[in-house]
């Protein structure tokens, strides 16, 4: 009996000790709290931050749930759009149609059900239209809120507002023809200039600046639109007439300097300027800034002037003399023929199981050198098999449907390794006569 008391008492004060240990650790936060299980429904919205009267745009109602259980199946979302505009569709995310279960007046209601806790942002595309004939840079006003039948502790993401202007040259927008360049590369730029239709004036006399990306990175290589402005070194700057309805397009072609690194990001962006005449008031509208990132390939290398050499992993090693290219240049390598044989290949020849095309880039494709270039092709005893390796020559031709040319003698030639030396690049195999031939006797009629 002593010994039960003395083992309930070691068991009270082990207990009351542990649990000591616990408020210690939780009030230094080596452990967290226990969590609250609570919703907490939060909206977003995100809209353009100018409009083109007359035209459309999309409003993205952003929703979802922080806290950390399951919100209600009557969880719902909603939106008061402008009185300025009118609600044409609704998708989701995936551009499926998603139309409100509600619509009162300005008001869009959909009942979205369960919210999952912590779950990934849910996303509904409202396409509005806006009305002709408002004024510059008048503010339509978009307001959301969430909610359900559940208590929340935290009330304040639960709406939001968010104002969008009008602007005669809302419409206006630059683009870059893709995004992912490498260096010795050309990017060109379209910039579209457009005045809304509904615009009182009927047209606007609009200059547009455009500040490029430093010199050390791009170069400016000209205008290739009908419409050409001017370029002071480091902006480019046009004016014209732009009539409502209408579009006018600029464009122009910017080089990535050879030495730009991998993983650089080149941003600029257009400036529009005009004069609202019916206002009396200069205005400015800036279009979006087009980002493009440069990047490098490993099947891509760069050598300049000065000469280099590379060697590729394919068993092919270029050198490039001093002077051969005037600026820094990309050299780009593929294989060709992998997985079949070049058909046709040169009548009485047998392709060597090595075969690739060659190309350099430097603002725009070269193919002529100032010096040759030469090209030292490694191949195995299964490349050569069957073939006679004193007659292992380099063919090239101008593509697929084009006749095979020999592109000389070798410079070098010792086992597994031949050397040639080219001045133009195109596609190259690998070629030889055939190990064995075969002599028929000779037959005289008498």
């Amino acid at each position: 009996m002593i010994r039960a008391m003395f083992n309930k008492k070691i068991f009270i004060v082990s207990i009351t000790v542990f649990g000591l240990i616990l408020i210690s650790l939780f009030a230094n936060g080596v452990l967290a709290a226990p969590e609250e299980l609570v919703i907490d429904l939060y909206v977003e919205l995100r809209t353009p931050e100018h409009v083109e009267q007359g035209g459309e745009y999309t409003i993205n109602l952003l929703y979802g749930n922080l806290g950390s259980i399951v919100a209600p199946e009557d969880t719902w979302v909603e939106i008061t759009i402008p009185d300025e505009v009118e609600f044409i569709s609704a998708t989701d995310k995936y551009d499926n149609p998603l139309p409100p279960d509600n619509i009162e007046g300005k008001t869009l209601h959909w009942v979205v059900g369960h919210s999952a806790p912590y779950w990934e942002t849910e996303h509904i595309m409202i396409l509005v239209g806006v009305e002709d004939d408002l004024s510059q840079t008048t503010g339509l006003i978009h307001s959301a809120q969430i909610g359900s039948s559940a208590d929340e502790p935290n009330f304040e993401n639960n709406t939001t507002s968010i104002v969008s202007y009008t602007c005669d040259m809302a419409g206006s927008y630059k683009q870059a023809h893709a995004y992912e360049f490498m260096p010795a590369d050309v990017i060109t730029y379209t910039i579209t200039i457009s005045l809304a239709q509904g615009s009182s004036q009927g047209f606007r006399d609009v200059t547009m600046v455009d500040t490029l990306p430093p010199a050390e990175q791009a170069r400016f290589l000209g205008w290739t639109s009908e419409d050409e402005g001017t370029f002071d070194g480091s902006q480019l700057q046009w004016q014209g007439r732009v009539h409502a309805g209408q579009s006018t397009q600029l464009q122009y072609r910017m080089g990535i300097e050879g030495d730009v690194p991998p993983d650089t990001a080149l941003t600029n962006q257009a400036r529009l300027h005009w004069w609202d005449g019916e206002a009396e008031i200069e205005r400015e509208f800036e279009l979006e800034p087009v980002t493009v990132h440069v990047s490098m390939h490993e099947d891509a290398y760069m050598i300049g002037p000065d000469g280099g050499q590379w060697q590729h992993s394919y068993g092919i090693t270029l050198t490039v003399p001093a002077n051969a290219v005037q600026e820094i240049t990309r050299f780009q390598f593929k294989p060709l023929f992998e997985d079949e044989h070049p058909d046709p290949g040169p009548p009485g020849w047998f392709f060597a199981h090595r075969a690739f095309e060659m190309h350099a880039f430097q603002f725009g494709e070269i193919h002529q050198f100032n010096k040759p270039l030469e090209i030292a092709i490694q191949y195995s005893d299964d490349d050569v098999a069957g073939l006679n390796r004193n007659t292992l020559r380099l063919w090239y031709r101008n593509g697929p449907n084009s006749p095979w040319e020999i592109a000389g003698e070798p410079t070098e030639h010792q086992d597994g390794l031949i050397v040639f030396e080219t001045d133009h690049f195109t596609e190259f195999a690998l070629f030889a006569r055939g190990a064995y031939q075969v002599h028929l006797p000779m037959i005289v009629g008498k």
